[in-house]
């Protein structure tokens, strides 16, 4: 039997440990690399994080401007 850990405040994304980061990037199902980007660009809010990720490509993010 697996014992997965969980985060003690699954409101903000950290990753100070390997733990933590394979917990948010299995949960958002992104890359590690995908997850940071994200988290570069929203900061630590799962909500935000998971909107971000979820954006249609074709769209730019809040504050970023296609040329």
């Amino acid at each position: 039997m697996h014992h997965y850990r969980v985060p003690a405040d699954p409101t903000v994304i950290v990753l100070k440990e390997p733990w933590q980061l394979e917990y948010w990037r299995r949960k958002m199902g992104v890359t590690e690399t995908d997850l940071r980007l994200a988290m570069r660009a929203v900061g630590e809010n799962p909500v935000e994080v998971r909107r971000y990720l979820d954006r249609p490509l074709s769209e730019p993010h809040r504050g970023e401007r296609w040329e």
